[in-house]
């Protein structure tokens, strides 16, 4: 049971930095690679940070998904 929490907890940071970096790269950023929206300015660096992470959450999910199938814990009690 554990081991599912923990996929679906990873399955959603993969989900959450994917969706906040598709948003993020969508700016009209200015040529000094910032953007501002009249209350914050958003730094063009930080998209590669939110890529990398969802990109990090992505492979750990899998590993996981990959664990959790030859444990043998994903078998259905019949």
């Amino acid at each position: 049971m554990f081991r599912i929490v923990i996929i679906f907890l990873f399955s959603l940071l993969t989900i959450a930095t994917g969706i906040l970096a598709a948003s993020r790269a969508t700016m009209d950023y200015n040529e000094q690679g910032r953007y501002f929206d009249g209350l914050v300015v958003y730094d063009i660096a930080r998209l590669e940070v939110y890529f990398f992470l969802t990109i990090v959450f992505l492979a750990l999910s899998l590993v996981s998904i990959i664990f959790l199938k030859r444990s043998g814990t994903a078998k259905v009690n019949k």
